[in-house]
C-alpha cells in the first residue's frame, strides 16, 4: 500500500490526493498520453472510466524554519451521484489480492472470479 493520503471535497464531487514526489514524477512522464486519450474520447464522444484530472498543485510552506513542498492531484470522484454496487481496489497483482468475506472493497482476484462466472463485453474503442 502506498500510504498516500486522499480526501473528498465536502460536496463529494472531487478527490484530492497527496502525491509523493516519485508519483508526481511518474505522472508527468505519461501525462501527455493521458490528455491525448481523453481528448480523443471527448472528440469522438466515447465514454471512459478514467478519472478526469483537473490539476496538479504544489503548496510550499515553512515549518520550524524548514521549507516543505506538498504535491496534490485534484480529480473527479467517479462515485459521485452514482449507485455503486461493488468497489474493487485493483493493483494488477494476484499476490494476497482476494477477500473471502463480503467486504465493502473487493480485490483483484475477486474481480477475476466474478468475470469467470459472469463475463462482460467491452466495446472495441475501450
Amino acid at each position: 500500500k502506498s500510504g498516500a493520503s486522499w480526501e473528498k471535497t465536502l460536496d463529494n464531487r472531487f478527490v484530492i490526493k497527496c502525491l509523493p514526489l516519485v508519483e508526481l514524477e511518474s505522472w508527468l512522464e505519461f501525462a501527455n498520453l493521458y490528455f491525448k486519450y481523453l481528448a480523443k474520447a471527448y472528440y469522438y464522444q466515447q465514454p471512459t472510466l478514467l478519472a478526469k484530472i483537473f490539476g496538479i498543485y504544489t503548496i510550499n510552506y515553512r515549518s520550524n524554519n524548514k521549507g516543505t513542498k506538498q504535491h496534490f492531484m485534484v480529480m473527479e470522484n467517479l462515485f459521485y451521484n452514482r449507485n455503486i454496487s461493488r468497489i474493487y481496489d485493483l493493483k494488477g497483482s494476484l499476490r494476497n489480492r482476494y477477500v473471502k468475506d463480503n467486504s465493502s472493497v473487493l480485490l483483484d482476484e475477486n474481480l477475476l472470479e466474478e468475470l469467470y462466472e459472469n463475463p462482460f463485453l467491452i466495446d472495441e474503442h475501450s
